[in-house]
């Protein structure tokens, strides 16, 4: 597995159906609608623990649930069983197995690539390569006439209301960055450490900050560049990051990796404009990782994780 796993939270019965058969068909994306940050996937985990606030039909309640959140770091906290049907978006529980970012459908693209939603795009896309894994479904972003038919992959709600006119909701939203989400899928499958094992701890570490030597600390330009780690994890053997680009020449893309040719995948790739960054698992050679970008800039790496 790529994403590590919290305890799994014990949702309100009111929260969950029955019983229901594996494999899922897709993987689909919701957010929360509230907010975000430190401390918000764990609170919309916690949410689900309270009874339902709708009435059903026959007298009873229920609410919305999903069978995991996304928290930054690599980090999943699974909620509804996967064998059991959430109610996530009419038309899909049964067949879905939802995972829901803290975030609103109404943000701009610059608010989806700024602190933990940036973050948790990545978990999801560990999150996608995991399911493809456990239940071999497709690292597929799929249309609404592909859900309607029953292929399998990877949509959002917005699609599954496109697909069986169950709900109006429109979350991830239209500003969702699907391609950083394909990025970090392609750069998560070619770059796992391999053997990293289940020997993880999480931390918030700034790493480095190139800013802090002046203009002399700018990356030159397709030369790679070596970043020891502190020396409390010289000895890790893999790392999560997140990496920001600043102050570059101009648009151009960012590798990081363990040490040896550059790989042809990009960690990020950047405009030249404000500050951008990517989350990345990194293998470390020797207590440390390399960097190399194809325009001169700054950069700025935290470490979220290190296995040892």
């Amino acid at each position: 597995m790529i994403a590590t796993y919290a305890d799994r939270v014990e949702v309100h019965p009111d929260r969950y159906g029955s019983t229901r058969p594996l494999p899922p068909l897709w993987v689909v994306l919701h957010t929360s609608e509230g907010p975000e940050g430190e401390g918000a996937a764990e609170g919309l985990a916690r949410y689900m623990q309270q009874p339902g606030d709708r009435p059903t039909s026959s007298g009873g309640r229920y609410g919305s649930s999903y069978h995991a959140v996304a928290d930054t770091g690599l980090r999943v906290i699974p909620c509804v069983a996967d064998d059991r049907v959430a109610y996530s978006a009419p038309g899909s529980n049964r067949e879905g197995l939802h995972i829901c970012i803290p975030g609103k459908a109404g943000q701009s693209r610059l608010e989806w690539l700024a602190g933990s939603t940036r973050a948790a795009i990545t978990t999801v896309a560990a999150f996608l390569l995991d399911t493809r894994e456990r239940y071999g479904i497709p690292v597929e972003r799929l249309t609404a006439a592909e859900v309607y038919s029953r292929t399998r992959g990877y949509c959002d709600h917005s699609t599954i209301r496109d697909a069986f006119g169950k709900t109006t909701h429109y979350d991830v939203g239209p500003h969702f960055p699907w391609d950083v989400l394909a990025d970090d899928i392609r750069h998560l499958s070619n770059n796992r450490p391999p053997d990293i094992g289940d020997n993880m701890q999480t931390t918030e570490t700034r790493m480095s900050d190139t800013r802090y030597f002046g203009p002399a600390g700018r990356l030159v330009a397709g030369v790679s560049q070596r970043f020891g780690l502190p020396p409390e994890w010289s000895a890790a053997r893999a790392v999560a990051i997140s990496i920001a680009v600043v102050d570059a020449d101009g648009p151009g893309y960012l590798s990081a990796y363990r040490r040896g040719p550059r790989p042809e995948t990009s960690t990020l790739n950047y405009r030249g404009g404000p500050p951008e960054n990517s989350g990345a698992i990194v293998g470390v050679d020797h207590g440390s990782i390399y960097v190399e970008s194809s325009a001169a800039a700054h950069v700025v790496i935290d470490l979220q994780a290190v296995w040892t």
